[in-house]
């Protein structure tokens, strides 16, 4: 019996480099071996293909944090449907049904990789091209969210070639203190609580290391609350969980490597909190044009207000992220969220593809 090839993508030229191959690994060993044929793939920081030829080699990845130069380099051919993955050292081509993309920030989730499926004509696990890039960009995303009367905090953006002429007094609406935050990164990467306007300078230059385009946000006082969403037409929501931060804020450091943010699953809170909670995660999920999955990140206020902070598109799959965990708790396993994950992709691919199909009925009407 023919199993479905999954092609597990991973590492790549970001920041969070190190936490895509940890996660890809959690992948990897969740995945129905009897169902599907794992293919990974892991990018080097350099931007190099590389396949990693079983679960145990992806492993030793995850502990070093990078990817050894002894694997055979590898490529995708795209020429439509059929694009196959070149062995470059056997000349070995893989067929790929479908891709599973687990490349965190820039190139994962700002829909590089999910073009790169589309010319491929590869179904593609999570939201597409627009849905990533709208989810990536903190900015666009909030103009969005504003527009379909979604509360975001408000905020203020400081493009990197227009910074000379960056009036300070701007933020003063804002108030103090202030998040200064990369536009196009995840994982709290480049992320800096301000206190002092002594301290704006720094935490923008430490920003614009990871993009053009910085986001200052006004600090919003509230409990920091993730639900899980699934599904593409029926949309789907886990339970919801907290962060308990023992830091100023969930930085990339307490969330990864010291490990002292902690997390409660379910998270308190009464039902209508809940179903307000739920109400508006659907609501932005639809408003951005997602699919298949994302983490909705909100915060709710001493007076009841939900107040969306960001979407993860490609949410973390480590050990203690909080996506699995979120279903897992309502009951759908990691084995069983793989599946379905996979599932979704193909439908969205098929639903895709009847879109394009009525697009060129529309080009033959018009020419007859």
């Amino acid at each position: 019996m023919k199993t479905t090839s999954v092609a597990i993508i991973c590492g790549g030229p970001s920041a969070e480099h190190e936490v895509s191959l940890r996660s890809a690994l959690n992948i990897a060993k969740a995945i129905d071996a009897s169902l599907f044929t794992i293919i990974i793939i892991a990018i080097n920081k350099t931007g190099q293909w590389f396949h990693v030829e079983n679960i145990n080699q992806l492993e030793i990845c995850a502990q070093k944090g990078e990817i050894g130069t002894d694997f055979n380099q590898v490529s995708m051919l795209p020429q439509g449907p059929g694009s196959p993955l070149l062995n470059l050292v056997t000349q070995h081509p893989l067929t790929i049904d479908v891709f599973f993309p687990i490349l965190h920030g820039p190139f994962g989730e700002d829909g590089a990789i999910q073009g790169l499926a589309k010319f491929c004509h590869i179904p593609c696990v999570g939201p597409g091209i627009l849905g990533s890039s709208i989810g990536m960009d903190k900015d666009v995303f909030k103009m969005i969210l504003r527009q379909n009367n979604i509360p975001v905090s408000p905020s203020i953006t400081v493009h990197k070639h227009n910074l000379i002429n960056f009036d300070v007094s701007e933020i003063k609406h804002l108030g103090l203190p202030v998040y200064v935050k990369p536009c196009n990164m995840g994982s709290s990467v480049g992320v800096s609580k301000v206190k002092t306007i002594d301290e704006l300078n720094a935490a923008l230059v430490n920003a614009f290391q990871y993009d053009q385009k910085v986001l200052i946000e006004q600090q919003v006082i509230g409990r920091e609350l993730e639900i899980a969403i699934l599904g593409n037409n029926d949309i789907q929501t886990s339970t919801i969980g907290e962060v308990l931060p023992q830091t100023d804020f969930y930085s990339y450091e307490s969330k990864y490597l010291d490990q002292t943010s902690q997390t409660q699953i379910p998270a308190k809170l009464n039902e209508k909190q809940i179903a307000l909670i739920k109400e508006i995660a659907v609501r932005t999920y639809q408003s951005c044009q997602l699919s298949g999955l994302t983490r909705v990140d909100v915060f709710l206020t001493d007076d009841d207000q939900i107040i969306v902070n960001e979407v993860n598109t490609l949410p973390g799959f480590t050990n203690i992220s909080m996506y699995p965990q979120l279903w897992e708790h309502a009951g759908l396993s990691p084995r069983n969220l793989m599946s379905k994950l996979i599932e979704l992709a193909f439908e969205q691919f098929t639903a895709t593809q009847v879109s394009t199909d009525c697009m060129n009925l529309t080009t033959n009407i018009s020419k007859t």
